[in-house]
């Protein structure tokens, strides 16, 4: 059984707790002799200095997400690495036996932009084997073994990406479970230190503040932070403006156009944050304030990298239908008389498009839109108005 993220004992962001903390030991260097008849000792001033400084050079939470950042893209990258040497092998073995063929089919390729990592890799075996098996007559259109034993390199080399990739998100969760307790830890001292410190300082305000663990503490924010301001995500970078009353902040991503299971990738007090991008389909990101009182309200943005092709595109019953695709809000249809000069008929995020057929031949394409980002067009859509009969 995994075991369970500690939890903080304390509300403020790391940054503004170890801030205290520094200052708070300061002043316990300045006031020893007098801490020290209130409990507070020489020891725990030196012991709490020591925890302060390991949690300073600890690995923050940001770097340990750029870690998962560089895994990823890696591991992108990798992927299709693989993905073209698949393609190299397939399309000379579609040359060789048809597109349609048992023995293409068999590759099972036809849905290779969309296979997952592990599924990918499954192909991988079944493309080697297969150009291992018939290499003499796929040889014909320029599968060498250089070509097979890449593929076989690009699977291995994915693999340890996705390797690499787990280590970065295990080395994160266990760094940020190491964090929270060295935190806790601290804190734990500076609650020590300050029931000593006021003690000491009862009679004396100036020196009394010095030993108080929050500016607020007599009673915290009574409402949660405003919705941050002008979000914005340039170069897999993710900014905001600051909230006035938000401590913190948390981020979070979503890679299903419907916004489901969201991932935390930052929490903590700046005010910007690596994002681990996709390289195809799109992403919401999901900023959020804190402070003693609660989270405040989700700004989302969403970008989109990459738009499926719709797919079954056709005419029936006074309209043109299709289907849609993830992340699309908009579908283009266009009309031509000549395939050659298109004009645009419809834009709007539906299904079908009403159409009652004209005289002559005409040619119909398709394409999904997010503001500027489109698919590839459909193949051509051809409707002969002079005997489709409405």
């Amino acid at each position: 059984m995994a075991q369970e993220m500690p939890k903080r004992m304390f509300s403020a962001s790391d940054d503004a707790l170890l801030s205290r903390a520094v200052n708070m030991q300061q002043a316990a260097v300045t006031y020893q002799t007098q801490l020290a008849d209130y409990g507070f000792t020489a020891a725990m001033i030196t012991a709490l200095d020591t925890a302060i400084e390991e949690a300073i050079v600890f690995p923050t939470d940001e770097i340990k997400l750029l870690e998962i950042t560089e895994a990823t893209q890696l591991a992108d990258a990798k992927e299709e690495e693989l993905r073209e040497a698949i393609r190299a092998i397939v399309t000379r073995a579609i040359l060789v036996w048809g597109e349609k063929s048992v023995r293409v089919a068999q590759f099972r390729a036809e849905t290779l932009s969309k296979q997952t990592r592990e599924i990918l890799r499954g192909t991988a075996g079944r493309v080697v084997d297969m150009a291992n098996r018939y290499s003499a007559e796929l040889a014909t259109k320029g599968v060498t073994p250089a070509m097979i034993a890449a593929v076989t390199t690009a699977s291995d080399e994915l693999k340890t990406a996705i390797s690499n990739l787990m280590d970065a998100e295990d080395s994160r969760r266990d760094a940020s479970e190491e964090r929270v307790s060295k935190l806790n830890g601290i804190y734990e001292m500076l609650q020590e230190l300050s029931v000593a410190g006021k003690n000491a300082f009862a009679d004396d305000p100036v020196a009394y503040y010095e030993f108080v663990i929050w500016g607020n503490e007599e009673g915290g924010a009574s409402t949660p932070p405003a919705a941050v301001t002008n979000v914005s995500l340039v170069n897999s970078i993710i900014s905001w403006t600051a909230a006035p009353t938000a401590t913190s902040y948390r981020v979070a991503i979503s890679t299903e156009s419907n916004q489901g299971n969201w991932t935390e990738i930052y929490s903590g007090s700046n005010t910007q944050a690596p994002v681990p991008m996709p390289l195809t389909g799109g992403i919401h990101v999901r900023v959020q304030g804190h402070n003693a009182a609660g989270y405040g309200e989700a700004v989302i943005i969403t970008q989109v990298v990459s738009i499926a092709v719709p797919s079954n595109f056709y005419y029936a019953s006074g309209a043109l239908h299709w289907s849609q695709v993830d992340w699309a809000n908009s579908y283009n249809v266009e009309e031509s008389t000549d395939e050659n000069n298109w004009n645009l008929v419809w834009n709007q995020n539906t299904d079908s498009m009403p159409y009652t057929p004209q005289p002559g031949m005409w040619y119909f394409r398709l394409r999904a839109g997010y503001g500027t980002v489109y698919s590839a067009y459909t193949p051509t859509l051809s409707i002969d108005g002079d005997n489709i009969g409405g």
